[in-house]
């Protein structure tokens, strides 16, 4: 359908272009009708001007170029004067004087036998060596200006007549109309007839009515029922086939033109128009089918879709539920910057910024400098291994300037289109756990240090006591009751977490085994380390078990034990006095031994506090004075 709408707007198209072809032809034969009748008229008026009288010749020149009929001043214009070669002389006198002297002169044709034609006046474009030439041997000229040789058949066309002619001398058009003229004569200027030649330049016809190079042309004059010249142009110029004819008529003269339509040089568009409009409505009619389709299709996919995007939003806010409420910091950070791209409140919370003072930071400006290029590594490592997520310990710098530690979980994410890469990580604060694991590792390492004193000092009183007893069973029972000192030491000191021992409670629990009436402890509130506290414990039992042995405790006397601050001076330090003093003892004075209990009471108590000890006996007195150097913080 769409094919055979082209086919008859192409058809119709078609015809129209022809008729406006036949139009435009019908115009230009209607010029060039005009042109010629002006010719002729210009003609006319010629040939009166020159007849009014012979001096009329001199102006000749000046009155056609300013013919108001005149379209192209460039149009060629001949006076020719038909002379008998009997008068020649008598008529070239009078001849010469009607054109009042020119400066040229008549060269008669010596192969003219009976008349010449010369040419006496020009006007147009023709070169001044033509003036005076004689044109009767020029055969096509001469035979239409007959002289006289045929003049029955000049008689019959005299007064008007056309001819054509290949003569180098006329080169402008092809077609000459010529008018006899007869002038009126008078006594003194009598001069021979004259004929008036007006040149048609056939190009200059046909570009003034705009016929085109490809349009076939034909042109022919007729005078008095004779064909008197002719032209042509084109393939059918010839035969005349497929031409508008078109006669004029300008008396004497006959005008037929025969022009061809001008050539269509625009193809008919308006059936490619037609074309594109049906095959527009033909995809339309498909594109309606096709979209009945496709509104169905999209009902199905408009339902999935809704489904799809349920299912989206239900998953975003799952995430964003789990992002925002897990109870960690969670936050996102952009894999090629480091820049923090989203926070929760939890993350908000625990390092002390809002989310917009968040975003837009660098990790580097919230991690702790010490640990700045530990996770530029470990962030280098996961791009390489995306897949997998790490789990590492760093430390951070909360807003205030706090540091902490952190256990991070961090995973490097790359959406399926292109999105850019992000690292999701979760922080949890750990400072309480590294605490705890310091204090550990502190206790650990006193405990450590604790039992390798305790072995040294159990050791020791193991070896001392060997050396001064005589038996197994002495030695046994007096290793123990050091041992218990010991004891009664480590429980005072575990009672208060290994942070020192108080002196008067220390002294009490250590002196319970020799709980008596007759001993009497006066000590001052002081705080002792907790080696110092060991030592001093274990010395003491030395005291009391010494005094039970040989002094007060075993022999009914009375025992005080007291203890006062000095205060410090410039030339010493605050130190602790200590006295243990007894009184009533029955037994001599024994020869003193280097064991333990001297060991304990005279160097390991005092050098240990940076102080001295001493004693005395005297009768049933004995006394032991020690002065320890206190630590500044006691």
């Amino acid at each position: 359908m769409s094919l055979l709408c082209a086919f008859l707007t192409f058809w119709i198209e078609r015809l129209d272009q022809q008729r406006q072809a036949y139009a435009v032809a019908a115009e230009q034969l209607d010029k060039m009708a005009d042109r010629l009748t002006n010719a002729r008229g210009e003609l006319d008026a010629a040939s009166a001007f020159i007849a009014q009288s012979p001096t009329s010749l001199r102006q000749f020149g000046d009155f056609v170029t300013r013919l108001s009929l005149t379209r192209s001043k460039s149009a060629n214009w001949l006076v020719i004067a038909y002379v008998d070669n009997s008068q020649s002389n008598q008529t070239l006198q009078r001849l010469k004087q009607s054109l009042g002297n020119p400066n040229f002169e008549f060269h008669p044709d010596a192969k003219s036998t009976e008349q010449n034609l010369f040419v006496v006046q020009t006007a147009g474009t023709w070169e001044s060596s033509i003036l005076g030439r004689d044109l009767s041997t020029t055969q096509d000229i001469a035979t239409e200006l007959n002289s006289g040789q045929t003049s029955d058949s000049l008689r019959s066309y005299a007064d008007a007549g056309t001819f054509t002619t290949k003569s180098p001398l006329f080169p402008d058009g092809r077609v000459w109309v010529f008018q006899r003229v007869s002038m009126i004569p008078n006594a003194d200027h009598e001069v021979p007839p004259l004929y008036v030649v007006r040149g048609f330049n056939i190009n200059k016809l046909k570009s003034d009515a705009n016929i085109d190079p490809g349009q076939d042309f034909i042109f022919s004059v007729k005078s008095a029922g004779r064909k008197m010249a002719s032209d042509g142009f084109g393939q059918n110029a010839s035969n005349g086939q497929d031409l508008q004819t078109r006669t004029v008529s300008a008396e004497p003269f006959l005008f037929d033109i025969g022009l061809s339509s001008p050539p269509n040089h625009n193809f008919p568009r308006f059936w490619i128009l037609s074309l594109l409009v049906g095959l527009a409505v033909t995809a339309m009619a498909f594109a309606w089918r096709t979209g009945q389709q496709a509104v169905i299709k999209a009902d199905s996919l408009v339902g999935t879709l809704r489904e799809t995007r349920t299912a989206l939003d239900d998953s975003r806010d799952r995430e964003a539920t789990f992002f925002e409420n897990t109870g960690t910091a969670n936050c996102e950070t952009d894999a090629a910057s480091g820049r923090v791209l989203r926070v929760n409140k939890a993350m908000c919370d625990l390092f002390g910024w809002s989310a917009e003072e968040f975003v837009g930071k660098s990790f580097a400006e919230f991690t702790h400098a010490d640990d700045t290029d530990k996770t530029q590594s470990i962030m280098r490592e996961i791009r390489e291994n995306p897949d997998q997520a790490r789990q590492f310990e760093k430390r951070y710098v909360k807003a205030n300037g706090i540091e902490f530690w952190a256990l991070v979980q961090t995973k490097l994410f790359v959406g399926a289109y292109a999105e850019r890469a992000r690292f999701l990580t979760t922080i949890i604060d750990i400072s309480e756990r590294k605490a705890m694991e310091n204090t550990k590792n502190n206790l650990v390492k006193e405990l450590a240090h604790r039992v390798r004193n305790t072995v040294q000092l159990t050791a020791s009183m193991a070896r001392q006591t060997a050396k001064s007893v005589k038996s197994v069973g002495e030695y046994d029972a007096k290793f123990r009751q050091r041992l218990g000192a010991l004891s009664v030491a480590q429980d005072v000191l575990f009672d208060a977490a290994w942070d020192g021992a108080d002196l008067s409670y220390l002294a009490k629990r250590t002196l319970a085994p020799f709980e008596s009436e007759r001993l009497h402890v006066g000590l001052v509130a002081l705080h002792l380390p907790t080696q110092h506290a060991q030592t001093f414990a274990i010395a003491l039992h030395e005291l009391a078990s010494n005094s039970i042995d040989f002094g007060s405790l075993g022999s009914g006397g009375s025992v005080t034990f007291t203890g006062e601050i000095l205060e410090a001076t410039e030339n010493e330090a605050r130190r602790l006095h200590l006295v243990w003093h007894e009184t009533g003892i029955q037994s001599k004075p024994r020869t003193r031994r280097q064991g333990f209990g001297h060991m304990m009471l005279f160097t390991a108590l005092p050098g240990q506090f940076g102080g001295h000890a001493l004693d005395s006996r005297n009768g049933d007195k004995y006394t032991y004075e020690c002065w320890l150097t206190l630590p500044s913080q006691s």
